[in-house]
């Protein structure tokens, strides 16, 4: 970019972490609905619902439709048409018809409203809250780390770095905040800023076995950086609207403020630099500078 009194240069760096999830993906139809159980089940066992009660409501209906559409709307077709087989004397039929139209009905409804890839994450996130993660995942996020440290140095080539996340990828960027300010003693230096779009940290905050992503919360909540979080209203596998505590920040936390734009809620902490981009990537640093020549910065 470029303008009669300036040229800009920026470089995008993509934090890849596909393959960690290609590993977690589940492809076995019978063992995703059994992750799907055993998600569920620790969800609620695990969940402060007094907490999932201050997510919008569309955020709720997305958390719990894999439950209806895989589990408990098959179960009650299969049932009832199974307790039709014994009412017209046909005992023999009934088990059969139970699992038939349970599975037929599972698969139809799987494939609809991205239910499938929504109980993929929901089981993906159940590891991350019992602490039984791809351990190459946190080998992953101190390399992020590390990559964007080097871009932070006073006599670094860049005049303002953005570590931007989407969705799911929010939780590890949150991750990565927290290891960088560990490095610098609290306090990120303010060309670095973080920017969430769309994300659902309080999904996964709200849930008291996740006492490592706890953690990594009240190092934020104690850090000084800025932070520019953008949801929208519409998204119902994001949780817009409310602040990533839930209203209930540890002790030290310096403020939260916050205005709609365009229909959508962003909030910011402190305010962003002049210039932000943003991106719908999973993980991505977007460096910017007036300084040439262009320096790649690879985490590998």
């Amino acid at each position: 970019m470029s303008d009669a009194a300036a040229t800009v240069q920026t470089a995008f760096h993509f934090l890849a972490w596909d393959d960690i999830v290609r590993r977690a993906w589940i492809r076995s139809t019978p063992r995703l609905l059994s992750a799907t159980v055993r998600a569920y089940a620790r969800l609620l066992r695990h969940a402060d619902l007094s907490c999932l009660a201050r997510v919008p409501h569309g955020s709720r209906v997305a958390l719990f439709l894999p439950a209806l559409a895989l589990l408990i709307v098959p179960l009650l077709a299969g049932l009832g048409a199974g307790a039709i087989a014994l009412g017209l004397g046909r005992p023999w039929l009934a088990p059969l018809l139970v699992l038939v139209v349970a599975a037929l009905l599972a698969l139809l409804l799987g494939g609809r409203a991205h239910v499938g890839w929504i109980v993929q994450f929901l089981v993906f996130n159940d590891a991350l809250a019992a602490g039984q993660a791809d351990p190459a995942l946190a080998l992953r996020l101190d390399r992020f780390a590390e990559t964007i440290d080097r871009a932070l140095p006073e006599d670094a080539e860049w005049d303002e770095v953005l570590l931007v996340s989407h969705s799911n990828g929010a939780i590890l960027a949150a991750e990565v905040t927290a290891r960088l300010l560990a490095r610098h003693g609290g306090a990120l230096p303010p060309r670095l800023a973080l920017v969430t779009l769309g994300a659902s940290l309080p999904m996964l905050g709200a849930r008291r076995d996740a006492r490592g992503f706890a953690q990594t919360m009240a190092t934020l909540a104690q850090g000084r950086f800025a932070w520019l979080d953008i949801g929208s209203p519409t998204d119902g596998a994001a949780t817009p609207l409310v602040d990533p505590w839930l209203g209930q920040p540890p002790p030290g936390w310096p403020g939260w403020s916050s205005f709609r734009p365009a229909g959508s809620r962003s909030a910011i902490r402190p305010p962003m630099p002049r210039g932000a981009r943003t991106s719908t990537s999973p993980i991505l640093i977007i460096c910017a500078g007036s300084i040439a020549p262009h320096r790649s910065i690879t985490w590998a």
